[in-house]
């Protein structure tokens, strides 16, 4: 019993111990990481990029919420929202005119 929980410590030492002339990786072992890397690239990716959008959607909306407290702010205070001012202004200045 002794000798076999011996020969297995042994074998799982050799297994696992890294060889002390190796110089650096192989092809073999550098060609596996780069794949691994590239799967794990194309699951992150579209993740990171839809996130992205996300925000940009967020953000849009947080505008939106912004203009629309400031109109109604407007039209309390000028009894008129501020676009009917910009669209008088605009209908009669002469270089919108075509």
């Amino acid at each position: 019993m002794l000798v076999d929980d011996f020969l297995q410590l042994k074998l799982i030492t050799k297994i696992f111990s890294i060889k002390s002339d190796s110089k650096g990786l192989t092809l073999l072992e550098l060609l596996i990481s780069v794949i691994i890397l590239g799967i794990l690239a194309t699951m992150v990716i579209p993740s990171l990029l839809s996130q992205a959008a996300r925000s940009r959607e967020t953000e849009a909306i947080s505008n939106l919420a912004a203009i629309n407290r400031v109109q109604i702010a407007h039209r309390f205070e000028y009894g008129t929202f501020g676009l009917n001012r910009a669209y008088q202004y605009f209908r009669c200045c002469p270089l919108s005119r075509q």
